[in-house]
């Protein structure tokens, strides 16, 4: 018979150590550890009573029994833990709720090894040889019915959980859930057990009957997935994807990350962890408020050398009950895409040749001020420049000085011109620009002082003496015209300007 146990525990140890490298190396939600814990807890309950029974002296059984009760109080909390944790009722595994499990197993440490002083774990012990077993008798003293029924009542309200949380489910989920409940519900029948001892056996109807349940949920764990969702896929999608990824659940708390999300946050001075998302928010709220976004967003990441931009997307999870019940967020590099898209709505403003804004945006943007000045009552003044004499250039020394005109144009009316007066190339020479908050007079100073300026340049390369000049037309915006008649007016104005002599100002 012996060798019959033997065997069966040492099994039972081999399939728990499996068991417990299998949940270590697949398992990284935030309860996976405490489940881990409980397969260690259990393995270590089990190769001491098997070391137990086959002691031949009294003191080398309570010696293994004493290694037995280092994880014999802590079994069913542990395994509570880590099912409140997986059903999402505490959060936190520093909540007042888990500190106030231990309390009672903390108390049977105590009278556990000091038993022998008072007698309140065990009133006494004996011990004899059955066949070829070794068996140690231990009569029950006050602590030890107390140290009992609150694990059974640990394991009972497991039991409780998953059967209520099993309604919560479809078919499938409900399986779960119930099955889970079972094997809880096994655990707790072997306590009573050994309360009442109704067969008065010399074995430990818990040691024995551990095995069986650890077989039961190794097969459960390994075949149905019942703790995660597939860790093939998970390997295969998760942890292997090149983008970074987090699991939150309905509540905003970080289910599960992989290690692109781990090094994404950490440069951008977030430490990943099982807890509410929105707690980050001290260390880099803009980054936070982006992942809890519903909607796809774009975060600037600002790194030493250059900005990254990334793409957060929310993708919805659904129970099969087809209540939503947490989220997937795709966090992905697409720096160079956005810097692509970036360039090429640039292009479809700006003119090529003098990164000055072009026509198209010059009427949309215009039209707005416009719209802006009738409700604001600020003024608005557009200038319409021509280089005098263009296609003399051109002829003359060819259309690369022309350009490099033009170029040097664009550069000084940048640079004369202040930062919020819009400036656009509306055509060969010709050039727009809108001043905002000005009177007419000093426009017109402001226009004369850039007029001056390009008079007394010299840029063409093959003539270090050719002087080139421009002219300028001016109109005010009066409330209610509309961008035709002011372009009109302004037109009109460098029309004048271009009969009256060239290299002048004149207003509308």
């Amino acid at each position: 018979m012996i060798n019959i146990i033997s065997v069966f525990m040492f099994i039972s140890v081999v399939v728990g150590a499996f068991l417990f490298i299998y949940i270590i190396n697949n398992g990284k939600t935030h309860y996976m550890k405490f489940l881990a814990a409980v397969v260690a807890c259990v393995m270590v309950y089990i190769f001491g009573y098997a070391l137990e029974i086959h002691s031949n002296s009294l003191d080398n059984a309570l010696f293994w029994n004493g290694v037995q009760y280092l994880v014999i109080p802590v079994i069913a909390v542990l395994w509570l833990i880590t099912v409140l944790l997986y059903v999402d009722v505490i959060k936190e595994v520093n909540s007042w709720i888990i500190k106030a499990l231990f309390i009672i197993p903390v108390m049977t440490y105590i009278f556990r090894f000091t038993n022998s002083q008072y007698f309140l774990y065990y009133s006494h012990y004996t011990f004899k040889i059955v066949g070829e077993l070794g068996i140690l008798t231990l009569g029950k003293a006050p602590w030890y019915y107390v140290q009992q029924i609150y694990t059974c009542l640990e394991i009972l309200a497991v039991v409780v959980i998953f059967w209520a949380y099993s309604f919560k489910e479809s078919v499938g989920g409900r399986y779960r859930y119930r099955l889970l409940a079972a094997i809880s519900g096994a655990s707790s029948i072997t306590l009573m057990l050994l309360l009442v001892n109704p067969l008065g056996g010399v074995l430990d109807y818990t040691a024995v009957s551990f095995p069986i349940i650890l077989f039961t949920l190794a097969y459960f764990i390994a075949k149905e997935d019942i703790f995660e969702i597939s860790a093939m896929a998970r390997n295969q999608f998760f942890d292997q994807s090149n983008e970074a990824m987090v699991i939150v659940s309905e509540k905003n708390r970080i289910v599960d990350y992989n290690l692109k999300a781990v090094d994404f946050f950490e440069r951008n001075g977030i430490k990943l962890a099982n807890t509410d998302i929105g707690i980050f928010q001290e260390d880099n709220a803009a980054l936070i408020e982006e992942v809890l976004s519903n909607q796809t967003e774009i975060y600037q990441e600002h790194t030493n050398r250059d900005v990254k931009y990334w793409e957060i997307t929310s993708n919805p999870i659904f129970a099969k009950s087809g209540l939503r019940c947490g989220a997937i967020k795709n966090i992905k590099d697409i720096t160079k895409e956005y810097l692509e898209k970036e360039h090429l709505e640039k292009m479809a403003k700006v003119d090529e040749l003098t990164q000055l804004y072009n026509r198209r945006e010059f009427n949309a943007y215009a039209a707005k001020l416009l719209e802006e000045s009738d409700k604001t009552d600020e003024s608005l003044v557009m200038l319409m420049l021509d280089i005098d004499y263009f296609k003399q250039i051109n002829d003359t020394f060819g259309h690369q000085t022309g350009d490099l005109v033009i170029q040097r144009i664009a550069k000084e009316v940048r640079a004369t011109f202040r930062q919020d007066d819009f400036i656009a190339r509306t055509g060969g020479e010709e050039f727009v620009v809108i001043l905002r908050g000005i009177s007419e007079s000093d426009a017109v100073n402001l226009a004369n002082q850039y007029r001056e300026k390009i008079e007394h340049l010299r840029i063409i390369p093959s003539d270090s003496n050719y002087q080139f000049t421009i002219s300028i037309g001016l109109a005010s915006y009066s409330k209610g015209m509309s961008l035709e008649t002011l372009i009109s007016y302004a037109d009109k104005a460098l029309y004048e300007a271009k009969n009256s002599g060239r290299n002048c100002v004149i207003a509308y």
